[in-house]
């Protein structure tokens, strides 16, 4: 997951094998895994739990993306290519 930081840096988290995230609401109970709440203008949270704690995350520089490690290993976003390419 990719979230732009502050316009010229980027919030890299590998969410490994136990990582999960959830829409919540901040009135609903956190979970003892919970290990960040992101709260948004419209006072809904994003919130990270990982119950082994194997999650990495990464501030880094936006145009330094493959200094994550096995970042530049990665293929394509599915987002940002077509139909074909996607099924290729």
């Amino acid at each position: 997951m990719i979230f732009e930081w502050n316009g010229d840096d980027a919030l890299v988290v590998n969410s490994m094998l136990t990582g999960r995230w959830t829409w919540a609401d901040p009135s609903l109970r956190r979970t003892k895994a919970t290990c960040i709440a992101l709260r948004f203008s419209n006072d809904h949270e994003l919130r990270y739990a990982d119950q082994r704690r194997m999650g990495r995350w990464y501030l880094i520089p936006q145009d330094a993306l493959d200094q994550v490690p096995g970042f530049a290993d990665l293929g394509p976003d599915a987002l940002a290519v077509d139909e074909e390419t996607f099924v290729t």
